[in-house]
């Protein structure tokens, strides 16, 4: 093998890893947000909110 092909087979090799990287980094980000937004979701719908009461103590001179 000729040793100025070296550099250009280990070069190719780390954009196509890096490139893949890239890729993997990109699913695992769109999991995660869509996971995040289910569980969110999910505590949002589960919340309820308190009854609304009347306050009939009037404090003008407090």
């Amino acid at each position: 093998m000729n040793t100025s092909t070296k550099p250009r087979h280990r070069l190719r090799r780390w954009l196509v890893g890096l490139c893949i990287a890239a890729v993997l980094l990109g699913v695992y980000a769109v999991a995660l947000r869509w996971f995040t937004l289910q569980i969110g979701d999910g505590v949002e719908g589960s919340l309820q909110t308190a009854p609304a009461v009347e306050d009939t103590r009037h404090r003008a001179g407090d």
